[in-house]
């Protein structure tokens, strides 16, 4: 969904779940603190922990990340991408990306097979990263009814939405969001754990309808247009200064 319907050879798509880009400048020295998961296109997570609401802290000297819950040369996940959004996003924000796990013939190449750090046996074409970031030294952090939503957020609703949304991948073109959240909604109400789903529509209900009236596939194929209306191309963010290196 995320990649331009030519086999991935488009420059990487990202969309916000959650946020959106940071205008104010990257300072010198500063921590991020976030959470990183990412999950196959079946939803199942090959890097990170999502059971609670913990976070990582990713230290930045000059725009590098150096250190990570203090420890320095620490693996992270997609090391280049991942830390241009840690410095590129607003506070709090949830992100997603899809990361092929062979980047021959990318547009935009800085992510090397070596760089996505993930098993060659992997089945998988692709992997979606999800990046949650909570707050950064230079910034107020979120406030805790922010952190419990978008902690929801990623245990109820991102791993069926990612399962979901790799069924449509391959089909999807920009411009057509309407269409493909409705095919997202039928996937989600097949495939999702209904306990999980209901109780994440909820908690956006709560948040952005406090009406109980409205039907439970309206309030999510809201959520899902909120999120795929807008997916954004890397180069261009950079080309446009939406993104900072």
């Amino acid at each position: 969904m995320l990649l331009y319907t030519t086999g991935g050879k488009g420059s990487i798509r990202y969309i916000f779940i959650h946020g959106n880009h940071e205008i104010s400048p990257f300072s010198d020295e500063i921590i991020v603190d976030a959470k990183i998961v990412v999950f196959t296109g079946r939803g199942n997570i090959v890097y990170g922990d999502n059971a609670d609401n913990s976070s990582t802290k990713y230290s930045f000297s000059n725009g590098v990340c150096t250190h990570v819950n203090g420890e320095p040369n620490k693996f992270v996940p997609a090391r280049d991408f991942t830390e241009l959004l840690l410095k590129n996003v607003s506070i709090p924000t949830l992100i997603m990306v899809e990361i092929p796990t062979l980047m021959t013939n990318m547009v935009c190449c800085f992510l090397s097979s070596d760089q996505i750090g993930f098993s060659s046996k992997l089945q998988d074409d692709v992997l979606y990263l999800a990046i949650m970031v909570y707050g950064r030294s230079d910034r107020a952090s979120c406030s805790l009814d922010d952190r419990v939503y978008l902690g929801k957020t990623m245990r109820s609703f991102v791993p069926y939405f990612v399962q979901s949304l790799s069924i449509t991948s391959d089909s999807y073109l920009p411009g057509d969001a309407q269409t493909t959240c409705k095919e997202i909604t039928d996937c989600l109400e097949l495939n999702a754990d209904e306990k999980e789903l209901n109780e994440f529509i909820e908690v956006y209900r709560n948040r952005y309808f406090r009406d109980p009236s409205v039907p439970k596939e309206a309030i999510l194929e809201s959520c899902l247009l909120n999120i795929l209306k807008m997916p954004f191309d890397l180069n261009s963010s950079i080309m446009h200064g939406l993104i900072k290196q």
